[in-house]
Order: C-alpha cells, then structure tokens, then sequence
C-alpha cells in the first residue's frame, strides 16, 4: 500500500474532519513536481482548486511520464477525492538560472480556512539543480534564501498558520526556509516542518540557534537505505520507514509503504545506507569548505562546458557529451585538476577505511 492506495482509503475523510498527517504532506511534496506554469499563478489571482488543476493539468497535455515521481497520476486521484480536491493551491513558483546556480519552485496550498502547507520542489533534471545540491556541502545557497523569503511572503498574505515541506531537496529548502525566514514567522505560525528524504546542510548552519529552534517542531522521514537523506549534517529526529523498491530508488515517494494513515515503520536503516554514510561523512569531513567549492565547480562547469543542461540530455549524447567534459577538464588549470584527483583520492581512501572498519 502506498500514498494512490491511501486516497482511495482515506479519500473521502476530509481535512475538517481527520487532521493533515505524514502521509498527506508527502502527497503535497509531490504535487509540488507539477508543471504549473500558465495554471497557477505566482500571487493569489489564480488559484484553483485541486480539482480544478487537474481538469487544466489535463486540458493542457503536459506529460511529466519521463519523471520517476511523476506527479501527474497523484494529481489525477487528488482531485476526484473529497479529501483533496478542494484544496486551494496558489503562489506557485519557479526559477531555473545557471548562473546563479539555483533550481528553486515553491507552492502553496491552502488546506483548511487558516491553514496553509508550503511546499517546495525537490531536484528535477537540470544540471544547475543538482549542482546546487553539491553547494548545500560547503554554503548557503541561493535556492534556501529563496526558500525563506518564499515563507516571508506568504506569511504576509495570510494569517493562516504554516506547515511547511518538501522531498528530496525540498526537504532541505523547507528545514532551512522555516529556521531562518522571520523570527517572528517561525516561533507563531509555523506549526510543523516535514523532510521527506531531505539531505541535511553545512555544519556551520547546524550549530545555529535559529537551527536549533525548529528542531521540535520538524521530523526527517527517511526510508531504510536512504543515501539522499542521511548526506551532510542534520540534528532532526528520523523517522525510519519502509519502502517497496531497493537502495537509491527508495527515493521513490511512491515506493514508501503506508499502513493506514502513516508510514510503515523499520526497524533500522540498511547496513548499505550506513556504509555510505560513513563513507560521504568522511569524505567531507576531510576536506575545507574552499576545497569542496573548488572540487564541484571543476566538474560541473565541465559538465556545462559540454552543453547538456538536463541529465536527459548527459545520457542521450554520451560519448560527444562526456568527450567534451574531458576537453574541459583538459583545460583546467593545474592547480584546480590537482585540487580534484585529490579530493577523488580521499573518497577512494574514505571507502577504503569504511570497508577495512567493517571486515574488523
């Protein structure tokens, strides 16, 4: 059972009468992936229903299939159950920009009168999206101060209380967005944070109070050989939970077992889950903040000196488009080329201590 077979158990409980749970704000994170350009709008003057989304959704043609969470066929259940389908979903947004290395969308979704749940987007197929990923390691980024601001403004136009969330790096958004938009936003109105297989951030944002403050009120829900989840520091409690599918395609959101109105719990996480940990954990505990920076922007500005901008697009071309990341990589100053065979030397030495640790 996962979160389609959810709605057709629990779709026709509204939100007035059983509260919003785990399992819905995983259902909202998702719908966040939808290509809602042209449909919603990024104030409050078009904001349509769940319902009526996806009769627009549909009418439009578009076709997210390629996506492993496509959220097409969620919207599609959403809409035809009383749970969801007069949910209001407004302020949507969406920015993709290379040069300011940010892969940010967000959207608002208002669920009961004085309720809102914010969710932003996790990493789609850009390679500007998954590059900010990498940034999490070593700085704050664009994207997360988006995030905050994002909060800040719907705070202002509207008194609702806030649930705020996200999958995947919108996990990560929805962490930071609520320790560090307005103080004020975050210690009265925000009633919960939710990071569905979030990876964590920077150890210097951590340790911050404003970090600390939402600890309480945020829970990381991570199936059992999460790698996403579990990448960089984090001090939120784990929720530890079941999936149908193996290793990285756990982070899956339609793999995630539900039983009743919640996830299916595990016991603990898997020994490979923890062993990559280990491995990443040591890696980057190796290495300055300058070094991580110099090391990802080597590869990723040769991977866009190749002239893909979508993952699709590394994989269609892959000889002509790795050739051209090698040419680039060619053309890196030695310093910078030494700076990445040796931050990849410490990974190779960083599993080597972690496989030498387990055989002992």
């Amino acid at each position: 059972m996962n979160m389609m077979d959810y709605l057709d158990w629990r779709g026709d409980v509204t939100f007035e009468e059983k509260a919003l749970n785990e399992v819905d704000s995983l259902i909202l994170s998702t719908l966040s992936y939808l290509a809602m350009e042209g449909l919603v709008s990024e104030d409050d003057s078009l904001s349509p229903t769940i319902g009526e989304l996806w009769r627009a959704y549909e009418a439009s043609g578009c076709d997210q299939s390629a996506m492993i969470q496509d959220p097409g066929p969620l919207l599609k259940k959403a809409a035809g159950c009383a749970r969801f389908e007069r949910v209001v979903v407004s302020c949507f947004v969406n920015t993709v920009a290379s040069e300011e290395r940010v892969q940010f969308s967000a959207v608002t979704f208002r669920i009961l009168p004085g309720l809102s749940y914010i969710a932003f987007r996790g990493t789609d197929n850009t390679i500007v999206g998954w590059r900010e990923d990498c940034d999490f390691s070593f700085t704050r980024t664009t994207g997360q101060i988006m995030a905050a601001q994002y909060v800040d403004r719907i705070a202002e136009m509207t008194d609702d209380a806030l649930i705020v969330g996200g999958h995947s790096k919108g996990g990560n958004f929805a962490v930071y967005a609520a320790a560090f938009c307005d103080p004020a936003v975050r210690d009265t109105r925000i009633r919960s944070v939710y990071s569905n297989d979030g990876p964590g951030m920077m150890r210097e944002l951590v340790e911050t109070q404003e970090y600390h403050a939402i600890l309480e009120r945020t829970i990381q829900i991570i199936p059992e050989s999460s790698v996403f989840g579990v990448v960089l520091s984090s001090r939120l409690p784990r929720k530890i939970i079941k999936s149908d599918e193996k290793f990285i395609y756990q982070h899956n959101p339609y793999s995630w077992e539900v039983l009743g109105s919640a996830f299916v719990r595990a016991d603990e996480r898997t020994h490979s889950s923890i062993f990559l940990d280990d491995i990443f954990r040591r890696w980057i505990d190796s290495l300055s903040a300058e070094s991580l920076r110099d090391v990802f922007n080597t590869i990723f500005n040769a991977i866009e000196a190749s002239g893909a901008v979508t993952v699709n697009e590394l994989n269609e071309n892959k000889f002509m488009t790795y050739g051209a990341i090698l040419k680039a990589v060619a053309k890196v100053e030695p310093k910078e080329r030494s700076e990445v065979l040796g931050a990849l030397k410490k990974l190779l030495l960083s599993g080597r201590d972690a496989i030498t640790e387990k055989e002992n």
